[in-house]
């Protein structure tokens, strides 16, 4: 972990006479800590550390927002499918009502368009 490393001569020194495992897994948790809501113990004591943290918190608010954005962009585009779905279905109850298509035939047509859409 970068942030054990780097902090070997700051953070660290706090913890002195710690076992490397323990510093480690301090280390990842302060990683974990950074991209949630965590409550944390370990701070940057210099400019190096400060450095670091600063980056990662930056690249962790730019996966989130990249992440809520593709989540955003598949629910609008599911919505606008099934708005098409929806419009879909009223034109063709509409044409076979003007047509005079029997019932039994429009229902077959429109359950066809619901399942040729969920194939896609």
């Amino acid at each position: 972990c970068a942030w054990y490393a780097i902090g070997k001569g700051g953070w660290a020194m706090k913890h002195a006479g710690a076992s490397n495992i323990y510093l480690y897994v301090l280390s990842f948790h302060w990683t974990l800590a950074q991209i949630s809501p965590a409550p944390n113990d370990v701070h940057p004591t210099n400019l190096v550390e400060r450095t670091f943290a600063t980056l990662v918190l930056f690249m962790g608010i730019l996966i989130f927002s990249n992440m809520i954005g593709r989540v955003t962009s598949l629910v609008a585009k599911y919505n606008q499918e099934t708005k098409e779905l929806v419009l879909d279905c009223e034109r063709m109850r509409n044409l076979c009502s003007t047509g005079r298509i029997p019932a039994s035939l429009t229902s077959r047509l429109l359950r066809l368009m619901q399942e040729s859409r969920n194939k896609k």
